[in-house]
C-alpha cells in the first residue's frame, strides 16, 4: 500500500478533476483500497461526475490531482460549496497536502468581486447597441456563418468578436473585421444580444452573459456526454438552437439552461442542403479549388474522427491500403482532424509548407489533409462516404442519405474516459460499424460496389430525431434581430 494513501484505506473520497490525470489518481486510490465515490469537475458531466457540493454525500474529502491548474481547480471547488478544509492537493510522490488560500488568492478573489461589480454596473448603465457574435480562442464555423449572413442582412447591427484568438487562419479581410482586445470588451459590454456556439468560462463573459440576452448555437447533436452549463445555476440563456426537435425535448434541457429550445438547424449544415453554387464557401477551401480537385477523381471520401480526451490521438490507419483502394476505384480520401491534433498529424506525416492549404500526404497521390481551421462542410456536401467514429458530424450527414462508416477501434478506451454516451448506439449508428483497419478497407470496397444496406436506418434516425432539412440562417437571423 502506498504510504501517501494509507490514511484513506477503507474510506470514501472524491477526486478532481475528471481528466486523465484525475482518473489515473482515482485508479491508484482504488488500488490502495480507497473508495472513490465520484469524480468532481467544474465543467464536465457524466454518470460518475458531480459538479457541486450539494451533490456530494456528506462532508467527504476531495483529492485534487497534480497539474498546472491545481490551485485554480481548488478555488473553483470552494466556489462550488466545498469546504477548503476538505480539499487535499496531490503533489506527485509527496504526501497529500491541505489546500490553503494564500494572501495572493484572497487579493485575487477581492479583485474579482470588484471587477464583477463593475461589469454589472456597466451592463446596466451603457446603452445596448448591436448583435454581438462572440468567440474565445477559436471562431468556429456555426458562429462565423451566422455572423456573415446576419451582417449581410443587417450590416449596421453586427459585430464579430474574437478574444485571445490563437493565430486562426481567415479568408481575406475577415481577420480585420474581427474585433479583439479592449475594444472587443467595450463592444461586449454594450451588446444588445450575444450569440455564441461554445461554452466559455472567462470572468468577463461569465458575468456579462448574466445581464444580456444570449443565443447559444452550440455545434452539433452529441453522441458523447457533454458538460453543458446546467451545473451553473445562475445561467439561463434566452435561446438554445439545434437541428433536432427530439434533442431539444429530451437531451439538451438537461445540460443547457435556456428559456426556449429552437430547432432552427445549424448554420454549418446549410451547405449540406444546398446546390454547390448556393453554398457559403466562407473560410473554406474555395469553390474553384474544389472544382479543380474533384475533376481528378470519380468521387471523394471524407474521414472526420472526434478528439480523444485521453490524449491518445494516434489513429489506426493503413495508409498504403487506403491509397491502393482509392487508386483502384478512382477515389480521393480527405482527412479532416480536430484542430487540437492536426498539427501532430502533420508532424508525424512530414507535411511541410502552408498548413492552411489542402495538402497531399507525402508519399501518396490520393490521400489529402484538409486544414483543421477551415470549414469543410461545402466539400462534405459532395462526399460519397463519410468515415467517422463518435463525432456529431455523423448526425449532420444523415440529411444527405449517403453511407456512413463508423470506425470505432477504441470504443472501450473512449468510453472509459468520456463515460456513457448521451444516446444509445442504436440511435447513433446508421451504417457499418468496423473496428479494424482490414474491416474498414473491406467496407469501403463494398460501399463503392453499391452494397449500401443502411438506408432504412438513416431515414429512421432523421424521422425519430426530427432533424431539420431546411436552411437554418433565415430563421436564426430573424430571431436574433427580434431579441430586445
Amino acid at each position: 500500500m502506498s504510504e501517501r494513501f494509507s490514511q484513506f484505506s477503507g474510506k470514501s473520497v472524491y477526486v478532481a478533476p475528471a481528466n486523465p490525470a484525475g482518473r489515473a489518481l482515482a485508479q491508484h486510490l482504488r488500488e490502495d483500497n480507497v473508495k472513490v465515490v465520484a469524480m468532481v469537475d467544474n465543467l464536465k458531466q457524466g454518470r460518475d461526475i458531480i459538479n457541486h457540493a450539494e451533490q456530494a454525500n456528506g462532508d467527504i474529502q476531495v483529492i485534487v490531482a497534480e497539474g498546472p491548474f491545481q490551485a485554480e481547480i481548488c478555488r473553483g471547488l470552494v466556489k462550488k460549496g466545498f469546504r477548503k478544509e476538505a480539499i487535499l492537493c496531490h503533489r506527485g510522490n509527496q504526501k497529500l497536502t491541505p489546500f490553503r488560500l494564500s494572501l495572493a488568492d484572497l487579493i485575487k478573489d477581492m479583485a474579482e468581486q470588484a471587477l464583477r461589480f463593475s461589469i454589472r454596473t456597466l451592463c446596466r448603465i451603457l446603452p445596448a447597441k448591436k448583435a454581438v457574435f462572440y468567440a474565445e480562442e477559436f471562431v468556429d464555423t456555426n458562429l462565423l456563418l451566422a455572423w456573415h449572413y446576419y451582417a449581410g442582412m443587417h450590416p449596421d447591427d453586427a459585430e464579430l468578436l474574437g478574444i485571445n484568438l490563437k493565430g486562426q487562419a481567415m479568408d481575406g479581410d475577415l481577420a480585420v473585421r474581427i474585433q479583439s482586445g479592449w475594444r472587443a470588451y467595450w463592444v461586449l459590454l454594450r451588446a444588445r444580444v450575444i450569440v455564441i456556439d461554445h461554452e466559455y468560462t472567462s470572468l468577463l463573459f461569465s458575468e456579462v452573459r448574466l445581464h444580456k440576452p444570449v443565443v447559444q448555437l452550440w455545434h452539433g447533436l452529441p453522441y458523447k456526454s457533454l458538460a453543458g452549463n446546467a451545473h451553473f445555476p445562475n445561467i439561463c440563456d434566452t435561446a438554445f438552437v439545434s437541428s433536432s426537435r427530439w434533442f431539444n425535448e429530451h437531451r439538451f434541457p438537461h445540460i443547457f439552461r435556456a428559456e426556449e429550445y429552437l430547432d432552427y438547424g445549424y448554420p454549418r449544415c446549410d451547405a449540406l442542403l444546398q446546390p454547390k453554387h448556393q453554398r457559403n464557401w466562407l473560410n473554406s477551401i474555395s469553390e474553384e479549388v474544389f472544382d479543380s480537385f474533384t475533376k481528378n477523381s470519380q468521387g471523394i471520401w471524407v474521414y472526420m474522427p472526434t478528439y480523444r480526451d485521453s490524449g491518445d490521438n494516434s489513429y489506426l490507419l493503413n495508409f498504403d491500403a487506403l491509397e491502393s483502394l482509392c487508386q483502384q476505384y478512382d477515389k480521393t480520401l480527405i482527412f479532416k482532424f480536430h484542430p487540437f491534433i492536426s498539427r501532430k498529424f502533420r508532424d508525424a506525416m512530414g507535411l511541410k509548407g502552408d498548413a492552411d492549404t489542402l495538402q497531399a500526404i507525402p508519399g501518396y497521390t490520393r490521400l489529402f489533409l484538409f486544414p483543421s481551421a477551415r470549414n469543410i462542410y461545402p466539400w462534405l456536401a459532395d462526399a460519397e462516404v463519410l468515415i467517422t467514429d463518435y463525432s456529431s458530424v455523423a448526425l449532420d450527414f444523415l440529411v444527405l442519405d449517403k453511407p456512413i462508416v463508423y470506425y470505432q477501434y477504441d470504443k472501450e478506451a473512449y468510453r472509459h474516459v468520456r463515460g456513457e454516451p448521451m444516446i444509445k448506439d442504436s440511435d447513433f449508428i446508421a451504417g457499418p460499424l468496423v473496428t479494424t483497419e482490414t474491416a474498414l478497407i473491406a467496407t469501403l470496397r463494398e460501399l463503392t460496389e453499391g452494397k449500401d444496406a443502411f438506408k432504412y436506418e438513416r431515414d429512421a434516425l432523421i424521422e425519430k430525431f426530427a432533424i431539420r432539412r431546411q436552411p437554418s440562417l433565415p430563421d436564426i437571423t430573424a430571431y436574433i434581430r427580434a431579441v430586445a
